[in-house]
């Protein structure tokens, strides 16, 4: 009882960025177990070509929502922001309107082109106009969790994810088991779910609606080049998936597509973190107060990298929870799958910084570059080596995407600040080479648990130590 009390009071003491980073932390942890809890069931629901039918979904809408909606998204809406503090709601109805918009142009072209947008992507008329419906509706949550995060108003964004979970899980499972085609079934009940709940936020994005030249022209000059830049990292999370699925089958594709949901724990951590350090940082930025930023990242980088190797551990158990023994080659995806992940939320630290201070062409032509050895390294490796390849190459790619947003940033941004001002880039390399050295060693000892037993504990010990530091400086 007394524990509980010094918890309450500690929460209560807390200032609002952790109580904020909680709430994120848990909003991304229950999107995220909600997701895993329910693969069991859909991997024994539906066979491998189904439930590869769904992730290929998942990666052709993906694909659409950056070129459709011109990517007016959170990144956008958080820059915005901070720059019209006081007329925040009008600009959010401008960016809303753009990005519809654009969404109608986009159904337009498809219903144009619809036999031959659908013998592209292998999707029938039924499950590309539930995209087309998504394509109207997710920017408007996007642009409304973005100004609650910049309000650190976490309660709204809680209550949402919890009902919008709960509902989307509900009903997928529903349609699942009573339809007999599972595959269309699955995308159907996930794209009716979404349209009606991301559908009020988007009236609700636009009641303060009236148009205004300058936001508008400041969203497209400043988005423009973020739309290639979407594409790329798009390309790098989901090429693979294309590309495994054209030169091994669906099977394979459904195969990996665990293999990386698996990775995908981590974000948990990557995107609680960092939805609550962008807005600490832009302001930091804005009044210079630099001081104690590598401390924080210092911080940040050992949280998520212990979240990271503590996945790489129990890779084996979670894969033989999750899906039958069909899928058992997931479990060598892992590792390198989660690996790939930290760096690519290495790589988002930097373009913070390139944001700041509008370098958006850079981010462009950096991004496509890695996007393009991406698709060359699984065009090389994936028919000789298999699905596991494309984890490997994903994970390189995604190592040269930091690296070249690093030097990008410290070039362009240095006449105002310098990087090495905000990260500790010295102490990052480290923790990276540690973190290599376990994707290499991860596969040799799964068969050794209690090895991974020992590994684990000191995982869970000093990430836990690092979250109290973490939290001992943002108090400060």
């Amino acid at each position: 009882m007394e524990l509980k009390v010094r918890i309450i009071k500690a929460y209560k003491n807390s200032p609002t960025p952790i109580k904020a980073t909680f709430w994120f932390t848990l909003c991304a942890f229950l999107q995220k177990a909600f997701s895993m809890v329910t693969v069991p069931i859909f991997t024994r629901l539906m066979t491998t070509e189904q439930y590869g039918e769904f992730s290929v979904f998942n990666s052709v809408f993906g694909v659409l929502v950056i070129i459709a909606t011109m990517k007016v998204d959170a990144v956008l809406a958080t820059r915005g922001l901070s720059k019209f503090k006081e007329r925040q709601n009008l600009y959010i109805s401008n960016i809303q309107c753009i990005s519809t918009v654009c969404a109608f142009f986009t159904l337009g072209i498809y219903i144009i082109f619809r036999k031959s947008i659908n013998a592209a992507v292998e999707l029938n008329t039924m499950e590309m106009l539930g995209m087309m419906g998504l394509i109207f509706v997710t920017p408007a949550f996007d642009i409304w969790s973005a100004k609650k995060r910049y309000e650190y108003s976490y309660k709204s964004i809680a209550l949402l994810t919890i009902v919008y979970l709960l509902v989307n899980t509900i009903v997928s499972i529903i349609a699942v088991v009573t339809a007999t085609n599972k595959g269309e079934a699955r995308i159907m009940a996930h794209c009716l779910v979404s349209f009606v709940i991301y559908g009020f936020l988007f009236f609700k994005n636009m009641r303060f609606f009236r148009y205004d030249s300058p936001m508008v022209k400041y969203a497209v000059m400043f988005n423009l080049p973020l739309i290639p830049q979407g594409l790329a990292n798009h390309i790098l999370n989901k090429s693979d998936v294309f590309m495994i699925q054209h030169y091994l089958g669906q099977s394979q594709a459904g195969v990996y597509s665990l293999g990386y949901s698996i990775a995908m724990i981590v974000v948990i951590l990557t995107t609680s973190v960092n939805n609550a350090f962008v807005p600490w940082l832009y302001k930091k930025l804005d009044n210079m107060e630099l001081k104690r930023t590598k401390e924080v990242f210092n911080c940040m980088v050992m949280i998520v990298y212990s979240g990271v190797i503590g996945v790489m551990l129990i890779a084996p158990e979670v894969v033989k929870l999750f899906a039958p023994p069909s899928y058992s080659d997931a479990v060598y995806i892992v590792a390198p799958a989660v690996a790939g992940i930290a760096f690519m939320f290495i790589y988002t630290f930097f373009v913070q910084i390139e944001m700041y201070y509008e370098k958006t062409v850079a981010i462009m032509l950096g991004s496509f570059c890695v996007a393009f050895l991406n698709i060359l390294l699984n065009a090389l490796f994936i028919p000789k080596y298999g699905s596991v390849a494309a984890a490997y190459t994903t994970l390189v790619s995604y190592g040269c995407y930091a690296v070249v947003h690093f030097f990008l940033a410290y070039k362009l941004c240095k006449e105002r600040v310098r990087i090495t001002e905000i990260y500790d880039i010295k102490r990052l390399i480290e923790l990276s080479v540690i973190l290599i050295f376990m994707v290499i060693v991860s596969p040799a000892i799964y068969p050794i648990l209690l090895i991974r037993v020992f590994l684990l504990a000191m995982i869970i010990v000093f990430g836990g130590v690092m979250i109290k530091q973490y939290i001992g400086i943002i108090k400060t």
